[in-house]
């Protein structure tokens, strides 16, 4: 069950970053948002699936403080300094370059 919470964190963080860049890029094409705007909302859909595992990560922390039983795993307890490594670089990356290509593209009505 972690390995797959693990994988689900990372392929979301792709999926997000992918749909973001795409629905973003092709609203202020049609200039329905603003750049600044856009750069703004990518990155908070960028790092969501990161800060929902963060979160998930303390609950359960939180439920075996509570209770006294062991609700994480040792998988998950030793995964959560790579996966959140790996989801931030990407995020950034993503981020990053979804900034370079709003600089680059040009807005407004065609000839």
């Amino acid at each position: 069950m972690d390995a797959v919470i693990i994988q689900v964190v990372l392929f979301s963080t792709v999926g997000a970053c992918v749909y973001m860049f795409r629905s973003l890029r092709r609203r202020v094409k049609q200039q329905q948002c603003s750049k600044p705007k856009a750069v703004l909302w990518y990155a908070g859909a960028s790092f969501l699936p990161l800060i929902l595992f963060v979160l998930l990560f303390f609950a359960t922390v939180g439920l075996e403080e509570l209770t006294g039983a062991a609700w994480i795993s040792e998988l998950l307890a030793r995964s959560l300094i790579p996966v959140g490594a790996i989801a931030t670089g990407l995020a950034l990356m993503a981020n990053l370059a979804f900034a370079v290509t709003l600089a680059m593209m040009k807005t407004g009505s065609r000839p």
